[in-house]
């Protein structure tokens, strides 16, 4: 066996090899006195992990003492040289792998806590891990947090280990229920020597307890006088309840009694004999107690409450936790029936379970759901799993059942049922591989799915394939490391009706959570944030083209100002001028649109009427030979954006800025009717260019504008849309453009 690693490591963090001289400089003693160390096996051929992990300490009074061995039989004989709390394992080692050592040990029953830590994990990896009986599995990371939660795992698992009682201690609490029981009870080992004998038996087999203990299962049945002569050791080792009948001397007067002789094997997986417990009492007497103690199922049961019924249903054993989650006295327990702490109904749901056990078909355990009524008048939510005692023939004799409160379990759930119902997110609840197993209400109005459509799909389906491998890469990341959280992801969902919608998902891993036993993903529609920014992005662009065009106009005319005539130099000047006032324009402008675009969209009712005069008044001011033709009701309410003012204003200025006449003539036309009102404005200057029309439909392509309208025909788009309406050209026989603007009622 290799040496043990003793390291002076020091590793940045919570994770140190602490100075005990330096923790009291006055009483070194002391320290060493209130220091727990935890033994831990580390088993395999990582030394960063034993050099990490020696000294660590998970608070102040716990440190961590790792001895390292490679191979799994270095590891059988150090565990039966001195105390070890706690076994790390790599998946990989050089005698076999860390799943083969884990079952080695738990055939052996020994219930040391279990660490498989693989250098690269995988889903099938723990699952194997978990049948086996591991502890916890951790995926390998490499940051300083990841050490800290090994570290963590090692002090928690070891601490719930010596919690609870030990194996000696379980039998300690069964020793005088078998000891006072009138049914003799013996448990053998693997090789069939004598462990465990009572009173009863003693008495039975006329030997004392020592006596028997060195003598074999075959020497035992060979002093009997066996009505079948044929029963051997062999055949009660390779048979589970065999039985057979023999002849015992009574003490007191010497007479032969007939005894009944039931073995019952335990076997591993690979049939080999684990223990063996025999159960021996008169003929006459069996129909009294035979199997109404069933040692195999207590004694794996006693982590939590247990009862037994009798084939009366009547109450003839209950463990200390039993006790302590009903809150009676056992000697109120016991001769009594379930209705003592079951209502009428759980009574009769209890009834109707059992018999299920009991016929031809039935399972052998079931689980329901109970209210259990306390001593003190409070009721605690349980799960009551049932089984049937094993018995011969057709004689019932009774029932074993075990009590798991889920009071807390239940609170969970109703608590995480409330806040996914009562968010505006879309919450869901997703598996290790992604695959959705609960869908919050909220995804059919935001994505028009029923929740009953996507659960128990995969949620990589939904996701648009640009964005596919990176969220699946960002998912597993935060999957693996305990302590991430998946914050503020970005991506593209399908819609039910085939668009796409931007979302924005934030995600935690309750995968230890009863009430959730998965990873929470909260996601956000974010589309109208994206469609800003698309937005801002596109004004930007458009606005940089003007501005650049204006400015090099500007510039070349004043450079070339320099060098020309005094009347060539007038001529420029009025183009610098004309120029300016563009740019100051488009300026002005621009800070409207953002000023818009910053402002959270909102709906309120305007007269459409009122906005058209106001328009047009300042209209007139600016623009006096300017004609204005306006047919609108005066009662005309519409539902539009703030800002919808803007829309009139900038298609009425782009009619009177481009007519190319000195009288240009404006049309402004309103039908109201039930289900839209429709503004149409007309002009009778020349085409606008189809490259600027598609502004008004298709924004995420825009192509260079030609004239400065294109801007104003962008903030109409933008405007127009907020308040859910459309705005295009109108194809007309006459000379001009018309400008229509729907708005729905």
């Amino acid at each position: 066996m290799e040496e043990s690693i003793s390291t002076q490591t020091t590793v940045s963090g919570r994770i140190q090899r602490r100075s005990m001289s330096n923790t009291n400089e006055k009483n070194p003693m002391h320290t060493l006195k209130n220091i727990n160390l935890i033994n831990v096996l580390y088993v395999g051929s990582r030394s960063n992990i034993a050099n990490i992990l020696h000294g660590a300490t998970a608070d102040d009074e716990t440190r961590l003492n790792v001895i390292t061995v490679r191979t799994i039989s270095d590891a059988s004989r150090t565990l039966s040289e001195g105390p070890i709390e706690c076994i790390v394992s790599d998946y990989d080692l050089a005698d076999g792998t860390g799943i083969e050592f884990l079952r080695t040990i738990r055939s052996e029953n020994i219930s040391i806590p279990f660490i498989l830590y693989p250098a690269e994990g995988s889903e099938k990896i723990a699952s194997k891990a978990i049948s086996a009986g591991v502890s916890e599995y951790i995926h390998q990371g490499s940051n300083s947090r990841q050490w800290n939660y090994v570290v963590d795992q090692i002090v928690t698992t070891v601490k719930k280990s010596q919690s609870q009682p030990s194996s000696d201690e379980v039998i300690n609490q069964l020793s005088s229920l078998i000891e006072h029981t009138p049914i003799g009870i013996i448990q053998w080992d693997e090789n069939l020597r004598l462990e465990r004998i009572n009173t009863c038996a003693t008495d039975i087999l006329g030997e004392s307890k020592e006596e028997l203990q060195k003598t074999s299962l075959e020497e035992i049945i060979s002093t009997l006088t066996t009505v079948d002569n044929e029963i051997t050791s062999q055949h009660l080792s390779s048979s589970d309840h065999c039985k057979f009948e023999f002849l015992s001397p009574n003490q007191e007067d010497n007479k032969y009694m007939r005894y009944e002789w039931r073995n019952h094997v335990l076997s591993d997986e690979d049939n080999n004999t684990i223990s063996a417990f025999t159960y021996i009492q008169r003929c006459d007497n069996r129909g009294q107690s035979a199997g109404r103690i069933e040692y195999k199922t207590i004694i794996e049961s006693l982590s939590d409450a247990v009862y037994v019924l009798d084939e009366k249903g009547l109450f003839t054993y209950v463990n200390e936790e039993f006790v302590e989650l009903v809150g009676y006295d056992r000697k109120k327990i016991i001769g009594n029936s379930p209705s003592l702490i079951k209502n009428e109904k759980d009574v009769t749901k209890g009834k109707h379970k059992l018999r299920s056990l009991l016929s031809d078909d039935g399972s052998e355990t079931v689980t329901f759901e109970i209210t259990l009524q306390r001593a003190d008048g409070t009721t605690v939510l349980c799960e009551d799993h049932m089984g049937v005692l094993p018995y011969d023939g057709d004689t019932f004799e009774g029932s074993v059942g075990v009590l798991r409160d889920i009071t807390e379990q239940r609170k969970q759930e109703k608590l995480f049922e409330a806040f996914v119902e009562g968010t505006d997110d879309i919450v869901s609840v997703v598996d290790s591989d992604g695959t959705i197993q609960y869908q919050e209400p909220s995804v059919k109005h935001i994505l028009g799915y029923s929740p009953d459509e996507v659960t128990d799909k995969n949620i990589w389906q939904y996701i648009h394939p640009d964005d596919r491998e990176a969220i699946k890469s960002e998912f597993f990341s935060f999957k693996s490391s305990p302590d991430e959280k998946l914050n503020n992801v970005e991506y593209r969902v399908r819609h039910s009706n085939g668009s796409w919608k931007w979302m924005e998902a934030n995600g935690s891993d309750q995968s230890d959570c009863p009430a959730v036993s998965g990873y929470i993903i909260n996601s956000r529609d974010i589309s109208p944030r994206k469609e800003r920014e698309q937005q801002l992005q596109l004004f930007d662009r458009v606005l940089r083209h003007n501005l650049r065009n204006d400015l090099n106009v500007i510039r070349g005319s004043a450079d070339t100002i320099k060098s020309k005539s005094s009347s060539e130099a007038a001529w420029l000047a009025s183009k610098v001028v004309n120029n300016s006032d563009k740019l100051l324009a488009t300026a002005n402008k621009q800070r409207k649109i953002m000023r818009i675009l910053r402002d959270k969209p909102t709906q309120v009712g305007q007269n459409l009427y009122s906005i058209i005069q106001e328009v047009v008044a300042d209209m007139e001011s600016n623009y006096p030979n300017a004609v204005f033709n306006i047919d609108c009701p005066n009662d005309t309410v519409v539902t539009v954006a703030d800002h919808f003012s803007s829309v009139i204003r900038e298609a009425i200025q782009n009619s009177i800025i481009h007519s190319n006449t000195e009288n240009p003539k404006v049309d402004v036309v309103v039908t109201d009717a039930e289900e839209q009102t429709t503004i149409s404005i007309s002009d009778q200057g020349p085409p606008v260019p189809k490259m600027e029309q598609r502004i008004l439909t298709d924004v995420e392509n825009q192509t260079p504008l030609y004239h400065g309208s294109g801007l104003g025909l962008w903030l109409i788009k933008v405007i127009v849309d907020r308040s859910g309406g459309t705005a295009s050209f109108a194809q007309t026989s006459e000379p001009g453009n018309t400008l229509e603007i729907n708005i729905l009622e």
